[in-house]
């Protein structure tokens, strides 16, 4: 008789902000799992954000170990959920907030193209457009909202209040009311 290994969940924290040793700390525990006995990730978000390539690189990671393992995915935000915690906390398709946190929207910072060599410049302008439209792109499809309207979420640059993270879909549930 065949035997059945039980799945379970796996719970990753990402805490402070995402620089190296988060990072390095959250890769390593995505390669090190077995997603094959894993049936939901419970990841819960604390961060005010921090480096975005990172950020994505944490998504991208995930997203292919889910797709070939097919585990749910529950972001839990806390605290704060800013900037590149935020794009984290989308991951989820359960994402809920805990009744303190705050979220913090903002478009894509660029480069500071004034210290660049004059050739470079140009380069620089269009791998931040190219990085605006992959951050908007992003929160338009976790949020199941149009291109137009992720843009203007973003470009708000602000702490969310209650009304506009309902408006735009950003949570499914709230903890600890």
């Amino acid at each position: 008789m065949p035997t059945t290994t039980k799945k379970t969940s796996k719970t990753l924290f990402l805490i402070g902000e995402i620089e190296t040793p988060q990072v390095a700390y959250l890769l390593r525990e995505i390669i090190d799992t077995d997603w094959s006995k894993i049936n939901h990730l419970k990841l819960y978000i604390t961060s005010p954000g921090g480096d975005l390539h990172s950020t994505f690189g944490i998504i991208d990671l995930i997203e292919e170990k889910q797709k070939h393992h097919k585990f749910k995915v529950t972001t839990y935000a806390l605290g704060v959920a800013g900037s590149g915690g935020f794009f984290l906390f989308l991951l989820g398709s359960e994402r809920l907030m805990y009744s303190k946190c705050r979220i913090f929207v903002h478009e894509h910072y660029c480069a500071d193209i004034e210290e660049l060599p004059f050739t470079l410049q140009e380069l620089s302008h269009e791998e931040d457009k190219a990085l605006n439209t992959m951050y908007t792109s992003w929160v338009s499809k976790r949020l199941g909202i149009d291109f137009k309207k992720a843009k203007e979420l973003l470009i708000l640059n602000k702490w969310l209040n209650k009304k506009e993270i309902a408006e735009y879909n950003i949570i499914t549930g709230t903890l600890n009311e």
